[in-house]
């Protein structure tokens, strides 16, 4: 006669297995989950520009689908005054003051709009970028139709700090948005126009990019 001391054990692991399983299920069903450990690209992308949007973080229309994406490795400047911290860190990054710096942000998504007026590529790792959101957003990097990367277009703009998520990323990717943003500041481009700090002469980039 077999114990009721082992087939008890038995159960219960027959149980946790089932549990195990269903997890499983639900994680194929979560793209942050499914798609984490890889690039995934998204073509023929569109702005919802009804949507709530700023100069870095979008909602995008794919196929049947619509997701929210904020940009990897750029920091545009914020259209309101909800958080005063990131407003004092961007204030000091550009060397503006607030009225100067909001204005900029409007500038950014205005610019990032006209960007993004033709269809699109996104790719994405579903890496979660939720932040203060209350919705699923993931970082992601856009490619324009016209082969561009609108991050380094906004860099190169002078309308984003090179700043923000980086893990994951080519270091090839991460010295352009650098160049782009010091190219900006030396060419007093976007808020640099109006910016207290003195511009950067070329051959001091060169040589900070070495």
């Amino acid at each position: 006669m077999r114990s009721p001391f082992l087939i008890r054990p038995l159960r219960g692991l027959s149980r946790i297995g089932a549990a195990a399983r269903c997890l499983a299920c639900v994680c194929l069903l979560m793209p942050g989950v499914l798609r984490a450990g890889g690039w995934e690209t998204l073509s023929g992308c569109s702005l919802e520009s009804e949507r709530y949007f700023d100069g870095d973080s979008f909602h995008v229309r794919s196929g049947g689908r619509e997701d929210i994406f904020r940009l990897y490795a750029v920091d545009a400047p914020e259209t309101d005054n909800k958080f005063p911290h990131r407003i004092k860190e961007q204030c000091k990054y550009f060397r503006v003051g607030m009225k100067v710096l909001l204005a900029g942000g409007l500038e950014a998504k205005e610019h990032a709009a006209r960007l993004l007026g033709e269809p699109f590529t996104v790719e994405t790792s579903w890496v979660d970028a939720r932040g203060n959101s209350r919705e699923p957003r993931y970082f992601a990097k856009i490619t324009l139709s016209d082969g561009s990367d609108l991050g380094v277009r906004l860099a190169e703009a002078g309308l984003a700090r090179d700043y923000g998520m980086r893990e994951g990323l080519d270091p090839s990717y991460l010295s352009r948005i650098k160049q782009a943003a010091q190219s900006a500041k030396s060419e007093r481009r976007g808020l640099w126009r109006e910016s207290s700090a003195e511009p950067q002469k070329e051959s001091s980039i060169r040589k900070k990019s070495q």
